[in-house]
């Protein structure tokens, strides 16, 4: 009697983890087909594109940087002695400006950024506390002068000024040997600020 007992018991656990194990299939087999809905059915997330990945790149072999710029710009300098005064820039310009506005050729103070040579002696400091005291009498902007590092080389900053004909909105001087390099954005505007950041040195 206790070994019949014992084979029914054994039966019943048998018929019991079939039960359990068809059971755990299907539901795997069930668990895996959603997870094939949902990805089928999941929106594709788009990838954040680089807005400056399609510009131009512009490089000044003699004072060692890179920029680049949108395509329908043109890097210029100004010639007031010639006809037109807006010169495209080549690989040794000392002076390159980028406007704001690529179709503005008729304001005497487009927005621009500004990156030019000069040679002095003074200190980046002095430089940046000359250029604020040749305005004059200009309307005093909360303009805040710091020590900073600009893509990777120690320089000064001047930050806050309201551009046109008064001092610029960012004035970077970074000092080198024999000279300043001097990057000047009159305005604040979004556009020069993208193209500031594409900004590298080459040496």
């Amino acid at each position: 009697m206790s070994a019949r007992r014992g084979f029914i018991q054994i039966i019943v656990v048998a018929v019991i983890g079939f039960i359990l194990g068809v059971l755990s299939i299907y539901l795997l087999q069930k668990y895996i087909h959603s997870k094939q809905i949902i990805g089928d059915t999941l929106p594709e997330i788009p990838t954040k594109q680089n807005p400056t990945a399609n510009w131009k790149t512009y490089t000044n072999t003699k004072l060692g940087y890179e920029i680049n710029f949108p395509e329908n710009h043109t890097p210029y300098y100004l010639d007031r002695k010639a006809e037109n005064p807006r010169i495209p820039v080549n690989q040794e310009t000392d002076h390159l400006i980028i406007q704001d506005n690529a179709d503005n050729v008729i304001s005497a103070e487009p927005i621009t950024l500004q990156i030019y040579a000069e040679t002095t002696d003074v200190t980046p400091k002095q430089w940046i506390n000359n250029y604020l005291q040749s305005f004059g009498t200009y309307p005093k902007p909360n303009i805040k002068i710091q020590d900073t590092v600009f893509n990777g080389k120690k320089a000064v900053e001047a930050l806050g000024g309201n551009g046109g004909y008064n001092p610029a909105y960012r004035v970077i001087v970074i000092p080198n040997e024999g000279y300043l390099l001097i990057i000047t954005e009159n305005m604040k505007k979004p556009l020069l600020d993208q193209i500031l950041s594409t900004f590298k040195f080459t040496n």
